[in-house]
Order: C-alpha cells, then sequence, then structure tokens
C-alpha cells in the first residue's frame, strides 16, 4: 500500500508540475501577445483560434477517456479502431470548417479573416493523426510519455507565437502558432509511442466506442459552447443581436479576462481529471474505498478551488491590468464574475470525474447542458445591450447549477458518498462569500491581504490534515 502511495503521490506531482509548466507558458504566451496586439486584434485573434477548437474537440472526444477507463483498454485492437476514427473525424470536421469558413467570417463580422479561417481547417486534419498511446499508458499511471508530448508541445508553440507576434503584430502569428501546435502535437505522440500506430476497422469495436463516446462528444461541444460561445456572442452582437455598442476593442479585453482566469482553473481541473480517474477506477467496485477516496479528492479540489478565487476576487483587476498591459482595463465586476465561474468548474470536476469512474458519461454531459443554457440568456442580455460584466454574471450562475446538477446525478449512483459532502461544500460556499463581501465592501487593502493571509493559513492547515487523515488511513 505505501510503495502504491508513494506511486501516486510521484505521478500527482508530475501531473500537476505538467499542467502548471502548461498553463504558465500559454499564460506568459497570450499575456505576451496580447501586450505586442492592440485590443482589437487580440480579439480578432481569440475568435479565429476559437473555431478550429470546435474541431478537435469534436475530432478527439472519448478516445483518451475509454482507453483510460475500460477493463481491456491494453487492447490492441480497441486502440487500432480508435486509431481510425480519430483520422476520419479530423478529415470531415476539416472539410466542414473550410466549407463554412465564409459564412462563419460573415457572422463574426470577420470578413477579412476567412482566408485565415480555411487555413485553420488543418487543425483537425492533422491532429486526426495523433497517436494515443500516450493516453493509454496513464491507465498504468505512466504519465511521463503524456507529459512530454504535451509540455514540449505547449513550450514551443508559446515559444515560436511570441517570435511571430513580434514580426507580424497581429492575428496571423496566433493563426500560424494554432497550425505549428497540431503538427508538433502528432510528432511528439508518435516519436514518445510504444506501440506502432496502425488501423483497423471492427465494427464490434466501434460500435461500442461510439455507444461510450457520443455523450462525450456532445460534452465536449458544450464544453466549448461553455468556454468561448460567450465570445462568439459578443463577437455577433453587431451582426446577429443589432448590439453596437459590443466592439472588438471590448472583445479584446473580455478575452484577455477569459483567458488569463480561465487558464489556471482548467489545469487544476485537468489535473483532476487525469489523476482522479484511474484514483478512483480502481475502486470502482467498493463503496467504503469509493467513498474515502471521494472525499479526499473533493476536499483538494476545495481548497485549490478557494486558493484559485482569493487572489483573483480581492485584487483582480490591477492583476490583469498588470499583466496583459493598460490597455486592457476590466471592471472588478467582470473579473469577479469570471472568477467565481471558473472556481466552481474545478469543483463541478470532482462529481464529473467520479461519474466517469463508474463508466457514466452522461454527467459531464447534463450538467453542461445546464451550463450551456446560459448561452441563450447571455444572447438575450447582450441583444438588449448588456454590458461584459452581465455576461459574466450570467456565466458564473451558470456554472453554480451546473455544479448542482452534477452533484445530484452522481448522487443518483452513490447517494450516501455525495451525501456526506454536503458540509464540506457548505463551507467552502460560506468562505467564498466571506470574500466577496470583502471585496465589495469599502475596506483598505491592508484588510484585504490580512483577509487573504487568513485564508491561507487556514488552507495550510486544512491540507495538513487531510494529508495526516491519509496517512493514517493508510496504516
Amino acid at each position: 500500500m505505501l510503495k502504491l502511495l508513494n506511486r501516486g503521490s510521484r505521478a500527482t506531482a508530475a501531473v500537476a508540475a505538467a499542467q502548471g509548466t502548461m498553463q504558465l507558458s500559454s499564460f506568459v504566451r497570450y499575456a505576451v501577445i496580447a501586450r505586442l496586439l492592440s485590443p482589437a486584434e487580440f480579439g480578432i485573434a481569440a475568435l479565429v483560434a476559437g473555431a478550429a477548437q470546435l474541431g478537435e474537440i469534436i475530432s478527439s472526444a472519448g478516445a483518451d477517456t475509454i482507453l483510460i477507463q475500460a477493463p481491456d483498454g491494453d487492447d490492441e485492437r480497441l486502440q487500432r479502431s480508435i486509431h481510425l476514427q480519430r483520422t476520419i473525424r479530423g478529415a470531415l470536421n476539416g472539410l466542414l470548417l473550410y466549407l463554412v469558413a465564409g459564412p462563419l467570417a460573415a457572422i463574426l463580422g470577420l470578413s477579412q479573416c476567412v482566408d485565415e479561417i480555411r487555413l485553420l481547417a488543418a487543425f483537425p486534419f492533422i491532429r486526426g493523426f495523433y497517436h494515443t498511446d500516450c493516453s493509454r499508458l496513464q491507465r498504468h499511471m505512466r504519465f511521463n510519455p503524456w507529459i512530454i508530448t504535451e509540455v514540449g508541445t505547449n513550450v514551443i508553440t508559446s515559444g515560436v507565437s511570441i517570435v511571430l507576434a513580434v514580426f507580424l503584430k497581429d492575428h496571423r502569428a496566433v493563426v500560424a502558432g494554432v497550425l505549428l501546435q497540431a503538427l508538433i502535437a502528432v510528432t511528439l505522440s508518435h516519436a514518445i509511442s510504444e506501440r506502432p500506430y496502425r488501423w483497423s476497422y471492427d465494427r464490434t469495436v466501434l460500435r461500442r466506442y461510439y455507444k461510450f463516446s457520443w455523450p462525450l462528444v456532445a460534452n465536449s461541444i458544450l464544453l466549448f459552447a461553455i468556454t468561448q460561445g460567450d465570445r462568439l456572442v459578443i463577437g455577433s452582437a453587431r451582426t446577429l443581436l443589432g448590439n453596437t455598442s459590443l466592439t472588438l476593442q471590448q472583445i479584446g479585453v473580455y478575452s484577455s479576462v477569459a483567458t488569463i482566469t480561465m487558464a489556471p482553473s482548467f489545469a487544476i481541473a485537468n489535473v483532476i481529471l487525469s489523476l482522479g480517474l484511474p484514483y478512483l477506477s480502481q475502486v470502482q467496485t467498493d463503496e467504503d474505498g469509493f467513498g474515502w477516496r471521494f472525499q479526499r479528492l473533493l476536499q483538494w479540489g476545495l481548497v485549490i478551488a478557494l486558493c484559485y478565487f482569493a487572489p483573483l476576487v480581492l485584487y483582480g483587476p490591477s492583476l490583469i491590468t498588470a499583466v496583459v498591459g493598460e490597455q486592457y482595463v476590466p471592471s472588478s465586476l467582470l473579473v469577479t464574475a469570471m472568477a467565481a465561474a471558473w472556481a466552481f468548474r474545478i469543483i463541478r470536476a470532482v462529481p464529473t470525474v467520479a461519474a466517469l469512474a463508474q463508466a457514466d458519461t452522461h454527467n459531464g454531459l447534463q450538467s453542461n447542458l445546464v451550463r450551456a443554457a446560459g448561452l441563450g440568456c447571455i444572447s438575450a442580455a447582450v441583444g438588449q445591450n448588456g454590458t461584459l460584466g452581465t455576461v459574466a454574471v450570467i456565466g458564473a450562475i451558470a456554472e453554480i447549477s451546473a455544479t448542482i446538477i452534477s452533484f445530484f446525478q452522481l448522487s443518483k449512483l452513490r447517494h450516501r458518498v455525495v451525501r456526506k459532502a454536503l458540509p464540506v461544500l457548505l463551507v467552502g460556499a460560506v468562505v467564498a462569500s466571506l470574500l466577496v463581501l470583502i471585496q465589495s465592501a469599502p475596506v483598505s487593502p491592508l484588510l484585504r491581504t490580512a483577509a487573504f493571509l487568513l485564508l491561507a493559513v487556514t488552507v495550510f492547515r486544512t491540507c495538513r490534515s487531510v494529508r495526516l487523515d491519509l496517512n493514517v488511513a493508510i496504516k
């Protein structure tokens, strides 16, 4: 047991370090590019790059998960069949993006960027040849191949994109960086793999895969709507919603805040998903063991979410301006609402991965449906000349609702496990509410700093308590 703990601890540290490195690299990339580009050019870059992301999401969704979760995830027939379907999906999605480039550019008010959007159609096509060995090996808690592939891709792409931005000084630097990212990722995935890359057609395997993955594909589309939909709504405000007050400059400000607040939360959520799935899958049939591990994962997730939320809610606008420059000046409401939304996204990753460990792929889909439904409210608000802060508040409310739904759906599978988690969630809600009250009250920066330090001490003691609890249980 101690050997397993040490191995798990090393894997946790490695994955956390990898996620931190990737997000830091992306953070530096977009911070530097935002300083080099005008807010309008940065807004264009965010809208154009978002189009390519949708194709990749649809092409790869579910492939990694089934290789990790399925008892026969090491089966070569399963892996080869997944390679085939990824390639087909990538080609079809690339073709679709190429064909709709013109209408899409018109809707977003980016008629000058049709060629760039068509060029980005190559992104899902290239990613379709990704070797899945990096994902398969995670089922054995072997994360190094995945770390080398993903970190290497991210760091190289960031460096080249910054150099291109220095010379081009417009959105073309981001477009080139997106395509380079696909090429490097595919190359490294093949270089680091243990098995040869092969295709095979097995109707039984593919039928099983599609049955497993269709909720994940739908969920990934919803995830795209969650992460990019608000920007697309704002981008189409002039052409579809008649809102002439939202400009490309404002899209740039909104995108800068979204990028900076979303990056660390997604890194944390990805760590929870990457480590939580094998961690919980190992005890998926043991209700007591599953409940114990779920409680520990939830405690850590809540503590980290509060650590993420506190500095943003207390010092958010100043932090954003310090990172991306004086030309980006967000409101306190915009930063606080976005930080709240992504903090709840961290917490929601725990019940989502717990459901996946029980082979329930509908949990994330159902909660993301609720989250994506907020886009309808956002569209209505933008159509009534709503502000960026209004958009962010609606997004935060939708994310809170999605988190509640995720826990509710998990309770249908493990009612006793979720019921025991309620006190922990209540404490987190109280602390978060106090932080918002301090931020909105006319208090001195010294008092805000004192509140932040008090939270840090509380978090430290909580982490130590959880660690001691783990050690006692193992002994």
